[in-house]
């Protein structure tokens, strides 16, 4: 199975400008806590044109998977906030759009409706602070100073309330939106619903604020309707789920037959990520063996 990734670059406002598929190097964080945001990393060739380097321009990861059509990961995209150049490539440091969540506080007077929410969906209090300051639901006779292009709707739309999160109230005037956001996310997952949210590209050149409840993603586990069956030859044995037992199309005698006397025996073993790792024995030394198969496949 091979991979390949390339980096799609647009301008602020998602005009997208070229593909980078020449690359030195490249290293990049999804957000993988509510709130934390991740970052990208991307070295270039000298020979790229710098120009198309614009402060807040947008990068998207692109992964295609064997050779399939190419889709945008996790639909992040990440905004451009610092280039260095050096004599042999340019260095670009992006965050994921997230992060724009940090550039507004709420601007409003403490005890106020827009900075005092009474205890209701901890997500749907996400979206409504981020709209009230971020959208189109700002108040100028309300908010702090002159209301100056501070809605961002045009450009960044809020997914409709889902009502999943947990009941919270929350005082934040004058604090920032994202610390806030983040604090309602953790306040949801002390009181029993995990709750994490995104500024995701639905689709190229478009962001929108996002939340997601249970988990980020489709939940793939074996005992839900969409399940992900890595090796349907390999199933959980023992009492304690940890050990595993081989097909009966790879039988003990075959194993024995394929290494003769060497074989004595083969363990599989889940470690704490859920992966799962075998060992074989051949001539008195454990041998890594992917997935619990002695032949390594």
């Amino acid at each position: 199975m091979s991979t390949l990734t390339t980096f799609r670059l647009a301008d602020p406002l998602g005009v997208f400008l070229t593909e980078i598929a020449n690359y030195a190097s490249y290293t990049y964080v999804l957000n993988c806590s509510p709130g934390q945001v991740g970052v990208l990393e991307l070295e270039l060739p000298q020979s790229f044109n710098t120009a198309l380097l614009l402060r807040d321009g947008r990068i998207g990861p692109w992964r295609s998977i064997s050779g399939r059509t190419p889709y945008n990961d996790n639909g992040a995209q990440y905004t451009i906030e610092t280039i260095r150049y050096t004599s042999t490539s340019t260095l670009v440091r992006a965050y994921h759009a997230t992060g724009l969540m940090d550039r507004r506080i709420i601007a409003y007077a403490a005890g106020s409706a827009y900075a005092s929410k009474a205890a209701t969906f901890a997500d749907d209090q996400i979206k409504t602070f981020w709209k009230e300051n971020a959208g189109a639901s700002i108040s100028s006779a309300d908010r702090d100073g002159v209301e100056t292009q501070a809605d961002l709707s045009a450009y960044i739309t809020t997914q409709a309330n889902l009502g999943t999160g947990a009941s919270v109230a929350k005082a934040a005037a004058r604090r920032s939106l994202l610390a806030v956001a983040q604090e309602l996310a953790e306040a949801s997952s002390t009181a029993g619903t995990y709750l994490t949210f995104e500024i995701i590209a639905p689709t190229e050149g478009t962001l929108e604020l996002r939340t997601y409840t249970t988990q980020r993603g489709v939940d793939r586990r074996a005992s839900t309707s969409s399940p992900v069956i890595l090796r349907e030859q390999h199933r959980l044995g023992s009492r304690d789920g940890f050990h595993i037992k081989l097909s009966q199309q790879r039988s003990r005698a075959s194993r024995k037959q394929a290494y003769g006397s060497r074989y004595s025996d083969c363990r599989g073993s889940r470690d704490r990520s859920g992966y799962i790792s075998g060992r074989c024995r051949v001539r008195g030394d454990y041998r890594n063996v992917a997935k619990g198969r002695p032949d390594g496949g």
